[in-house]
């Protein structure tokens, strides 16, 4: 985790949670179980966790933010099949993030960075610059709010949002 990054147990793997739950002195077994409220029920607040012990949910309050972005226009299509999302990070910069939706295929387009520093004379992104790359976590808020949004399964993940993905190799691979 780098100095400026927010802190959020959205930011672990699923191993890294479990070692934190260790540390917090309760059985590993709550790992996978807040696991699999975060990536599987997708809850918005440690709080809907229901078999989760209080003391344990007050604990992952305490250790960060749980949501990491904020929707900014809760609506926006651009055309029949897709969807674009802009978001808010606490920093108070902002990301898009886009939903196609075609047939079978449900399509979520990520950001990795806010801005980006490859100049590319075709992107809009590019006008901005590089900012910053984005944590796990926000980049993985992005995905758990489009999929609470359209209700729908996910099929296929795309790092083609903001910003260049391998240049935001860790947390890119660490959120896939």
């Amino acid at each position: 985790m780098s100095k400026n990054e927010i802190r959020s147990i959205k930011n672990f793997t699923s191993h890294e949670l479990n070692n934190w739950i260790e540390e917090q002195k309760y059985s590993k077994f709550r790992g996978k179980q807040i696991f699999n409220w975060i990536y599987k029920k997708f809850v918005n607040s440690p709080n809907e966790m229901l078999n989760v012990p209080k003391k344990l949910k007050n604990e992952i309050i305490k250790y960060g933010n749980f949501n990491l972005i904020e929707i900014v226009n809760p609506n926006t299509k651009i055309q029949n099949s897709s969807k674009k999302y802009l978001f808010k990070l606490s920093d108070g910069n902002y990301i898009e993030s886009v939903v196609i939706l075609e047939n079978k295929r449900k399509t979520v387009c990520l950001s990795s960075q806010v801005g980006c520093g490859l100049d590319c004379k075709f992107c809009q992104t590019a006008k901005m610059g590089f900012i910053r790359n984005l944590s796990v976590g926000e980049i993985i808020d992005q995905l758990l709010f489009i999929k609470n949004d359209i209700n729908e399964e996910i099929t296929n993940v795309v790092y083609m949002g903001m910003g260049e993905p391998l240049l935001n190799y860790d947390n890119v691979i660490k959120s896939a």
